[in-house]
């Protein structure tokens, strides 16, 4: 199972604040799953008064809320990080300004989709979280 996750409480603040991304917390069962998740994001931080400090920053992990991992999809305008696999079996980074739908830019290509990173959305930096897999 692949959960996605911020370390940094500054991190995970921004993207909740200018992303709406969402956060489980509490509840880790048998190390992998999540039991009854709460949410928070942007409204809950900032307007219910919910502080995510500096010191939480050591060993806490603020895992993506499944209703949020349609953020990590490249969209259109974004600038993304892609990373391509060549037909000689090389991979190499190519940085882009999609100007078309994720989809139909990965089917313009010659070479093999492996991955992608999203550096900006809509102007603002978009900080891409860990992974556990």
């Amino acid at each position: 199972m692949t959960r996605w996750f911020y370390t940094d409480p500054l991190a995970a603040a921004w993207m909740a604040k200018h992303f709406g991304m969402a956060y489980a917390v509490d509840g880790l069962v048998d190390g992998e799953s999540i039991a009854a998740p709460r949410l928070f994001a942007s409204k809950h931080i900032f307007e219910d008064k919910i502080h995510l400090h500096v010191s939480d920053a050591v060993g806490r992990r603020y895992y993506i809320h499944p209703d949020s991992l349609h953020l990590l999809e490249p969209h259109k305008h974004d600038l993304v990080d892609f990373v391509w696999i060549h037909p000689c079996g090389e991979s190499f980074h190519e940085m882009t300004l999609l100007h078309t739908g994720f989809e139909s830019f990965c089917e313009e290509s010659t070479c093999d989709y492996d991955s992608h990173r999203i550096i900006q959305r809509n102007g603002k930096a978009f900080i891409w979280p860990e992974v556990e897999r």
